[in-house]
């Protein structure tokens, strides 16, 4: 019974310890007025602010890539998630280009600075490997 009682107790700690590894790191840090780097799929919430972003999707990535010669820049296309009670939860699409790369929610403006990583011709970008640089402020 006791043999049994520890087999338990170490399948438990090790199904824990685990759990613990397996899990994401922290939230990245956000503030206000500040660039701050979230990966795709992680959520940030800005400090002071009761504020959440979460990037959601790279919707499109058209980007020249180095090495290559194009007619045009191209553009990236990213979804962020915007929540802060008791406003509604609300997506937005910014761009890499400087015409569509801002939005509101609510008093609060959301800027896309860069999309990392740049892509290199001949290469295709795993979509776990995406980063957007973004910045929040308040006027």
């Amino acid at each position: 019974m006791r043999d049994r009682m520890r087999w338990r107790s170490a399948l438990v700690s090790v199904a824990a310890l685990t759990a613990l590894a397996c899990r994401n790191p922290a939230a990245p840090a956000a503030r206000l007025n500040f660039s701050f780097v979230i990966a795709l799929g992680d959520t940030a919430s800005v400090e002071g602010q009761g504020l959440d972003v979460t990037f959601d999707q790279v919707v499109s990535d058209s980007r020249c890539p180095t090495g290559a010669v194009c007619i045009d820049a191209g553009k990236a296309v990213v979804r962020v998630s915007l929540s802060k009670p008791p406003l509604a939860k609300e997506t937005r699409d910014l761009e890499t280009t400087a015409a569509a790369s801002e939005a509101t929610y609510g008093t609060y403006r959301v800027r896309l600075v860069a999309l990392d990583p740049y892509p290199a011709a001949g290469q295709a970008i795993p979509t776990s490997n995406y980063a957007a640089v973004l910045r929040i402020t308040q006027p």
